[in-house]
């Protein structure tokens, strides 16, 4: 058994929680489903403990808003640290996308949430550094349902901001070097520009739109022959995903 495996048989250091099957993955924490004081929820383990969890945790805790993914305690499993939070059952908005045909409606109703949530996350002076499609977790895809249809997930970049509204790369040049997902990266994060602002997520959510309402990952209908042209493509020569020529302008 791997130090970050979790099983049932786990010890478990939070009362009425239980673990079940892992359901997701990443480069510093494993997510399972679990139930807590009879509720499902998701329970994310870090791989490593440190500094960063209890800022992410500290963070998140604070958040409260129907279009983010709401933290309800933290856990200890098997030694490591971990959180317990909402349970999505789709699962994130670029593997719900693939699965079914969304219809125009739909499409503007969950980047209208998004947009939502990601105004909540800036009035709090927080940012989010690293929104895409697979950080946005999809709760329905009723149109009828009046509660939140998508929220945003995944704060383990997110930091809140000075009073200049900036975050300078030189406070950690290794984290911030490596944060994000380059496809969704503002041109000025790319390019190792010295600060950036709340305006490098305002570009990862144009760039999201264009992934949803597409329907397909961003630039995956381009070809690239290697990094170094994506690169220069978006940040010296503006190239930006196109969108289908059926968008509408308000969704513009």
């Amino acid at each position: 058994k791997n130090d970050d495996d979790v099983s049932k048989n786990s010890s478990i250091e939070i009362n009425g929680l239980e673990i079940f099957d892992e359901i997701g993955h990443g480069a510093t924490s494993v997510v399972y489903k679990g139930r807590y004081n009879g509720k499902d929820v998701a329970v994310k383990i870090m791989k490593q403990d440190g500094e960063g969890f209890e800022k992410e945790l500290e963070l998140m805790m604070k958040l409260k808003n129907p279009y983010i993914i709401e933290v309800y305690d933290k856990c200890v499993v098997s030694g490591h640290d971990g959180y317990v939070m909402e349970y999505v059952s789709l699962g994130s908005l670029d593997v719900v996308m693939s699965q079914q045909v969304f219809s125009d409606s739909l499409k503007m109703r969950y980047g209208r949430e998004i947009c939502l949530g990601m105004r909540y996350l800036h009035s709090m002076n927080i940012i989010h550094r690293d929104l895409k499609l697979e950080n946005i977790l999809i709760m329905s895809t009723s149109e009828s349902e009046t509660s939140a249809l998508c929220k945003i997930s995944d704060f383990g970049t997110a930091r809140e901001t000075d009073i200049s509204n900036t975050i300078t790369m030189t406070q950690s040049m290794t984290m911030t070097s490596n944060i994000g997902t380059p496809l969704y990266m503002a041109p000025e994060i790319l390019s190792g520009q010295s600060h950036y602002s709340m305006k490098a997520d305002i570009y990862s959510y144009g760039i999201v739109l264009c992934g949803l309402w597409n329907q397909q990952i961003p630039y995956s209908d381009e070809s690239f022959s290697n990094v170094t042209e994506f690169l220069t493509r978006i940040t010296n020569q503006g190239h930006r995903p196109s969108l289908k020529p059926d968008c509408p302008q308000p969704y513009i």
